[in-house]
């Protein structure tokens, strides 16, 4: 499942790419442009370690082990070995999750700064928008490095290192990465909302459009199964955790383009006898 949303993921991003490469040039790419392929690359990553996690080692972390489980296992054992292994893949795993996520808002806030540069209250509310997800990308990121100390505590098994060293369930990864997650995507869905229903266009295609610009609520619905799946799992948690992680990272790479190559789905629209999804007729509002 993993590598198949990559792949449809990896061809949105590739169409995108064509796309914008065919309106505007190579020359005229804007930072968008260049970092969402950029994003392609993490979310590889992302899926390579999820299939790690799970083929190579056994879905085994530092997590999910009793007291006398700990201490009655034999440190030079091949189980001790997927452990440790498992739990480093997490900790990498967090950072890059993290980091394609916050990539991601990014390449949304410059498209936003187009679609905003003559409209001076919001283009100011896309500012903002660099400068919140600016300091929730390095918020999230000190609290992955940082959170447990020494970092080799994030893999040691025996004594247990407690909840905050063990990053496949860390409560402080799990919410230091969802709030600001979501947060931030609740204030870039504010940005277009606004302007879409003030403009003249019919209701129909008023409504599309918004759909296609509400891709974050899907993002915060994952998010949040995401974060309720790694709270509560049992020691299929690892798993279950990477996982999800993809099936979010995917939804959020697709809606970041969708706004992007809206114009090229009304020209296929028009061929397939959906047309009527973007329709210029109707109601003026």
């Amino acid at each position: 499942e993993s590598f198949t949303l990559l792949s449809i993921a990896l061809c949105t991003i590739a169409v995108r790419t064509w796309y914008r490469w065919s309106q505007v040039g190579f020359s005229c790419f804007q930072l968008d442009d260049y970092i969402m392929p950029v994003s392609g690359l993490l979310f590889s990553l992302v899926t390579t370690l999820a299939y790690l996690v799970g083929a190579n080692y056994d879905g085994l972390t530092n997590s999910y082990m009793t007291d006398e489980q700990r201490a009655a296992l034999d440190p030079t054992s091949k189980e001790a070995y997927n452990r440790e292994m498992g739990s480093k893949i997490q900790v990498i795993g967090w950072s890059f999750y993290a980091m394609e996520l916050w990539v991601l808002k990014v390449c949304i806030t410059v498209f936003y700064s187009r679609l905003t540069t003559r409209l001076s209250n919001l283009h100011t509310r896309v500012l903002v928008g660099y400068g919140v997800i600016g300091v929730s990308y390095i918020a999230v990121g000190l609290s992955i490095v940082l959170g447990c100390q020494p970092i080799s505590r994030n893999w040691q098994i025996h004594p247990n290192p407690g909840n905050l060293c063990q990053p496949t369930n860390s409560k402080l990864n799990v919410f230091m990465v969802y709030l600001p997650n979501v947060i931030t995507d609740v204030y870039l869905l504010s940005i277009p909302l606004p302007l879409l229903w003030r403009v003249n266009i019919s209701l129909r295609r008023k409504l599309t459009l918004m759909l296609l610009f509400s891709g974050a609520i899907f993002v915060i619905a994952a998010a949040t199964i995401r974060a309720v799946v790694i709270i509560t799992a049992g020691p299929e948690g690892a798993v279950s955790g990477s996982q999800w992680a993809c099936r979010e990272i995917f939804v959020s790479a697709v809606v970041s383009n969708l706004p992007v190559i809206q114009p090229l789905l009304r020209k296929l629209a028009s061929h397939t006898g959906l047309s009527i999804l973007f329709s210029r007729s109707g109601g003026r509002s």
